[in-house]
């Protein structure tokens, strides 16, 4: 069980990062018809209450925030990947951190290649910061875990799939 999880989220983690780097290919108008697509929804649901809001910037923030969830999902990935063959993250925190600033810098840098994109230090951050919000959800819900299954600091250690190691 231990070996097929790994294997599960090594292949969600790749696949995973790789929409990330498709999603940075599109061109800027391709880009900008998914994100009018989302922003229609939310302004369907904000038109039916009495919220104003100026188009533009909700725009903005959607497009904003669905670059912090896609590197936040890559880091929970990630982290469950590393957390199904060994049981101490601690280990790895410096690889795992790595990894998703690489793959922030290395998305900024593909959107130079695409038509009428452009890439910049603050979508660095924001992505990395994403990714960072991703990892601590992560660790507290593997701490709150291992809490209500009674083995966090105790000699029976819980895997992420729920085996005792």
């Amino acid at each position: 069980m231990q070996k097929r999880a790994f294997i599960i989220f090594l292949i969600l983690s790749v696949l995973w990062t790789a929409f990330i780097f498709c999603n940075s290919i599109k061109t800027a108008d391709y880009s900008g018809k998914q994100s009018k697509y989302v922003v229609d929804i939310v302004v369907r649901i904000l038109e039916t209450s009495d919220v104003s809001y100026d188009v533009e910037a909700l725009t903005y923030m959607i497009r904003k925030q669905a670059h912090a969830f896609e590197f936040a999902l890559q880091a929970v990935f990630i982290a469950m990947t590393i957390s199904c063959k060994y049981i101490k993250l601690r280990r790895f925190t410096v690889h795992i951190l790595f990894f998703g600033l690489l793959t922030a810098v290395a998305d900024e840098y593909i959107q130079l290649f695409s038509s009428g994109r452009s890439s910049s230090i603050a979508d660095v951050v924001l992505d990395f910061a994403g990714y960072l919000i991703g990892l601590s959800l992560f660790g507290s819900a593997k701490f709150l875990f291992g809490r209500l299954r009674g083995s966090a600091g105790g000699k029976n250690r819980t895997s992420v799939v729920g085996e005792t190691i």
